[in-house]
């Protein structure tokens, strides 16, 4: 058994098998140089020649990544060629198992919104977070609500996607709605598009909140509640193997917020084959009743702006320390040097 390891730096990128502690590289490039390395991990030689010939066409490109051209009308070679599947067991891992996520980008693709499984789920975890939500569903609303925010050459194209899609599921025997989720930018206003028996219906989020029978929509929401739909999936994915990277996790969080949204990740991670990696302002979530050691990272950057990446479990810190104070009076590095007066 083995793990693949794929890193990829500037101008040069690696592709790794791992056995135990031992590392064996299937693909090196230096997009700079040219240079690089295809014939280390197989024996075979034709193998090897053959990978010769893709490289050479894209080895000062840096606008094409080896392994998505190993993926793209390759079925004949792996047929052919069984042994350099292990580049599209790379290729599946990254695309399907690896959620990387920035700061304004949501996890999700809402399609538990758009098939109505999760929504329970959702409302729950809402008004758990303290949200002040007590109530949330996906409801019908008129289609003109939509159209007066959505361009009309965008409604046609989107009607037209929807139609293509559902003579596609009828070809196919797929007993489904066609539709599609609409976010935007500026307000966070959202709708769902449905054709339904050919005809275009709408519908948008609604949230109730406790002692209050008023109705308010997701752009009368706080920017901590939509941030926290956005991320939720995280805490519903069942997934197996799942790893999701979030940039700037505690942005629009409160940092009780933060601490709890980590702390029940943990737990349900402690039953669901996922893993979060994150970068945090947050210096709350170093706590040792919430994350090990070896689970906390810090990076510094120096004045020539290099960034270096280390553990604090390196500093062989005690269980009962307090590390986020310690972190803050500069123990550990990795901390604003100020030079105002």
């Amino acid at each position: 058994m083995f793990d693949f390891i794929t890193v990829f730096l500037g101008g040069i990128s690696f592709i790794y098998t791992r056995y135990g502690n031992t590392h064996k590289t299937i693909f090196s490039r230096n997009v700079l140089s040219g240079e690089y390395v295809v014939d280390e991990y197989f024996k075979n030689a034709t193998i090897n020649e053959r990978l010769k010939i893709y490289i050479e066409d894209i080895k000062n490109d840096s606008s094409i990544l080896f392994l998505r051209m190993m993926n793209q009308n390759k079925e004949s070679l792996y047929e052919a060629e069984p042994e350099i599947i292990v580049y599209k067991r790379i290729f599946n891992w990254v695309k399907y198992n690896l959620s990387v996520n920035y700061p304004d980008s949501p996890i999700t693709n809402y399609s538990y919104l758009i098939d109505g499984s999760g929504v329970e789920q959702v409302g729950k975890l809402l008004s758990a977070f303290g949200t002040g939500i007590a109530e949330f569903a996906v409801a019908d609303i008129p289609i003109e609500k939509a159209t007066i925010k959505i361009p009309k050459e965008i409604m046609e194209d989107i009607i037209e996607n929807l139609t293509e899609q559902q003579k596609r599921y009828e070809k196919h025997g797929i007993h489904k709605t066609p539709a599609i989720m609409l976010r935007s930018s500026e307000d966070n206003s959202m709708f769902i598009i449905q054709l339904i028996d050919s005809n275009v219906q709408c519908k948008t989020l609604e949230f109730k909140h406790r002692a209050t029978d008023a109705i308010f929509s997701i752009d009368e929401e706080s920017d901590g509640t939509i941030r926290l739909l956005d991320l939720v999936e995280v805490l519903l994915s069942e997934d197996a193997g799942k790893v999701y990277i979030i940039d700037e996790i505690n942005r629009r969080f409160h940092p009780l917020l933060t601490y709890k949204f980590v702390e029940e990740y943990l737990r349900l991670a402690a039953e669901r084959n996922i893993q979060l990696i994150v970068t945090t302002h947050e210096s709350k979530l170093m706590d040792f009743d919430l994350l090990r050691k070896d689970e906390i990272g810090f990076i510094d950057k120096d004045e020539d702006g290099k960034s270096t990446i280390f553990s604090l479990d390196s500093f062989g810190e005690r269980f009962d320390k307090k590390v986020c104070k310690a972190y803050l009076n500069g123990a550990y590095g990795a901390i604003p040097k100020f030079s105002l007066k």
